[in-house]
């Protein structure tokens, strides 16, 4: 019988958190006690004094599934677990509550060496990955990043020591979309691999967990290390294959978009048609584009007013995908990047079409490549 000590924290690991539960409900002799660990939640947002409750922890709470709040070592030392319970020189005795088997989920840290050591079972892992390929915290970005055909999920026992080095007891693969984004390869790797963490419970000896013949190149092995933030700055020299990629890999691009003084503004309005040049400071904005797409044709927007730079690259098209939706379109060294939203600094997200009719009022002027 397992006694399972689960550490997860978002919705990657949610689904497998519900897996266990419906066969804890449905063979309570494989499954005998099931609670939930996460890091401990800490304030956020403005002030940082909201804490938000993340789902995983409401459909614990929702289904009686204990919730602990964990953190250090210390925190690991109070968790009960059977070889504890069991200690000849204490006299105590294995209890319900005590745990003989670790799973952790996308939950961000070592379960150090010594809980491990003191579990009948050791730990379980479930990795969106085809392991070895793509170690680390950002295996779902790689795939996308590299513009992989396919990408799996692997189970692996955890390592006591190091992420992603635990014998790996199954894997299988999975091909991605064209369009494939972050969120829709986690939500669906989540369920392949809560069905196979579900299966290698039902049929693998954890004792004794033997490794299956890895299916990944191991000629072109990559860590999928933290991706940093200003990766998801724009590069204009990229081939709009490589950049509609990372967008939809990391979720959104930016770029920076100089801003005009005021006082400049009137004579610009009046030179549409020649050659102008501005030679006066000129501060910038980040514009941060949102939901990618394919641009299929481009025009020049009438509300964008620097008519004589757009055609070079240096302004902001109006794009149009396959169904005819408004885009914001940037060059690049092979065409057109297009996104149908956009948030540009100190404004709330808004449609391709408000960012230029808003051209004008917020007195935007050429790109910053």
């Amino acid at each position: 019988m397992y006694k399972v000590a689960f550490f997860g924290s978002d919705l990657f690991s949610l689904a497998s958190l519900k897996a266990l539960h419906q066969l804890k409900i449905q063979k309570p002799g494989l499954i005998g006690n099931l609670d939930l660990y996460t890091r401990k939640l800490k304030p956020s947002g403005r002030g940082q004094k909201n804490i938000v409750i993340p789902e995983i922890v409401t459909f614990a709470k929702t289904n009686n599934i204990h919730w602990h709040e964990i953190e250090n070592n210390d925190d690991f030392k109070n968790i009960s677990t059977d070889n504890e319970a069991s200690n000849p020189v204490t006299g105590m005795k294995e209890t319900i509550t005590s745990k003989n088997l670790a799973i952790a989920v996308s939950y961000g840290k070592l379960i150090p060496q010594f809980f491990l050591k003191s579990l009948k079972f050791g730990g379980l892992n479930v990795h969106p990955s085809i392991l070895p390929q793509y170690r680390g915290s950002s295996p779902l970005q790689m795939a996308i990043l590299n513009q992989d055909k396919y990408t799996g999920v692997s189970i692996q026992t955890l390592h006591p020591t190091k992420f992603d080095h635990g014998i790996v007891i199954d894997q299988s693969i999975v091909k991605l979309s064209d369009r494939e984004t972050t969120d829709s390869l986690s939500s669906k790797l989540a369920t392949i691999g809560a069905n196979q963490l579900i299966h290698v419970l039902q049929t693998t000896d954890l004792h004794t967990p033997k490794a299956v013949n890895l299916m990944t190149d191991l000629g072109r092995l990559q860590i999928a290390s933290r991706i940093p933030s200003s990766l998801q700055e724009l590069d204009f020299n990229q081939t709009i294959e490589a950049a509609d990629a990372k967008g939809r890999a990391l979720g959104k691009l930016f770029f920076l978009q100089n801003v005009l003084p005021k006082s400049i503004l009137k004579s610009i309005a009046g030179c549409l048609d020649k050659s102008i040049s501005i030679n006066v400071h000129q501060s910038n904005i980040r514009v941060n584009l949102h939901d990618f797409d394919i641009v299929t044709r481009v025009e020049e927007h009438k509300d964008v007013y620097l008519k004589n730079v757009e055609m070079n690259g240096s302004v902001p098209m109006l794009g149009f995908n396959a169904k005819d939706e408004p885009l914001v379109a940037l060059k690049l060294l092979n065409g057109y990047i297009g996104a149908k939203f956009v948030t540009v600094q100190n404004y709330k997200r808004e449609s391709a079409i408000q960012f230029f009719k808003s051209f004008k009022k917020r007195r935007l002027y050429t790109i910053v490549r």
